[in-house]
């Protein structure tokens, strides 16, 4: 069971940029400033139901095994 393919990962860190850029206008000047054209915005919202509101939810250990990692490996991530 994959939780999000390669595919899926690439179109969710491409979101995660793009509103990197689009919500810190202030480190940008007013011509370079990223507007994201409608279609574009669209394809971000589609991805993000699909890939990840879309889906079921994996509880306890299920998602522990989905994303072949312990359960204590994920404490320490937590503590970070």
């Amino acid at each position: 069971m994959a939780v999000i393919d390669a595919m899926g990962l690439r179109a969710l860190k491409r979101l995660y940029e793009d509103r990197h850029v689009s919500a810190h206008p202030a480190f940008a000047t007013e011509d370079d400033l990223y507007e994201p054209s409608d279609e574009l915005a669209r394809a971000h919202m589609a991805a993000a139901v699909e890939l990840v509101l879309a889906q079921r939810p994996v509880q306890g250990r299920g998602i522990f095994e989905a994303l072949q990692i312990s359960s204590h490996q994920a404490f320490l991530a937590l503590r970070r």
